[in-house]
């Protein structure tokens, strides 16, 4: 792994610290900044991406349930009510709340490294650690304080708060095929790495190309797990060696080791 790391760069921070910071290192200390940068990489990448697809859900959750329970609401006054009960602070609390939970979930053995390896692990974990209780005493707070701002009625935030199970249901709702998409998504992203390489094998470089701009729509999508950046990257080196080399497969022995790492 660490020689593939390395031939394609993933992480450019090390390479940038390696080029500049490179007097009396051994190679196992180069290695050893390359892996730990890629590990703080990655589980930054997935503590960012599990926020960010939190949030989406709680946003997505709290905009039906506003809608079931203040059927009068019109379209801006659910939007403007939602926008301030979600204000910009929920986004940091959320992110905190989800690094407490990964945080138990490593010290339980939910996953074996800092990162996760799978997206059910991701499910998983999240769910063991209560994480939507921990929204639901959120929303309590943020009603609350929107409530002490004159911004709704207490009749509003009391009706809000008794049937907040409808919300949190909404939630749940999206929370599950939110992931269930993610699972697809990733069979998708399997099915087109290894059609790009069935088109690797016969030489067609616009199949190749096609089975990349597919990957490619759907990668941003996906939570960053080691593997897939990996395997993604090294194809699109591969990629962009053909290309520049005229859509001419004769590789240097260089690129063509490369290939093999992938293709093999």
């Amino acid at each position: 792994m660490l020689s593939k790391l390395e031939e394609i760069n993933l992480v450019k921070e090390a390479n940038n610290y390696l080029a500049n910071n490179n007097n009396g290192l051994t190679n196992d200390q180069k290695r050893q900044i390359i892996e730990t940068n890629l590990d703080n990489y990655i589980e930054t990448s997935q503590i960012d991406w599990t926020t960010s697809k939190i949030y989406e859900v709680l946003n997505n959750g709290f905009d039906a349930g506003i809608r079931l329970l203040l059927p009068d609401y019109i379209e801006n006054e659910v939007i403007d009510l939602k926008n301030n009960i979600l204000n910009s602070g929920v986004q940091n609390v959320l992110r905190n709340t989800v690094i407490d939970v990964l945080k138990v979930g490593k010290e339980k053995g939910a996953f074996s490294k800092n990162k996760f390896e799978s997206v059910n692990e991701v499910k998983e974990t999240l769910e063991s650690g209560n994480l939507i209780d921990g929204i639901s005493d959120l929303l309590d707070k943020e009603i609350d304080s929107v409530k002490e701002n004159k911004i709704i009625t207490e009749k509003v935030a009391d009706r809000l708060k008794d049937e907040k199970n409808t919300i949190i249901e909404q939630v749940e709702n999206n929370f599950d095929v939110s992931f269930e998409n993610q699972i697809k998504n990733f069979g998708k992203m399997e099915k087109y790495i290894e059609n790009w390489k069935n088109a690797y094998n016969s030489k067609d470089f616009s199949k190749m190309q096609r089975e990349y701009n597919k990957m490619a729509k759907i990668m941003n999508e996906l939570m960053p797990l080691e593997n897939t950046i990996n395997e993604f990257r090294t194809l699109e080196n591969l990629q962009t060696l053909i290309k520049n080399n005229g859509k001419n497969f004769d590789l240097t022995p260089e690129a063509l080791e490369l290939a093999n790492k992938l293709i093999n």
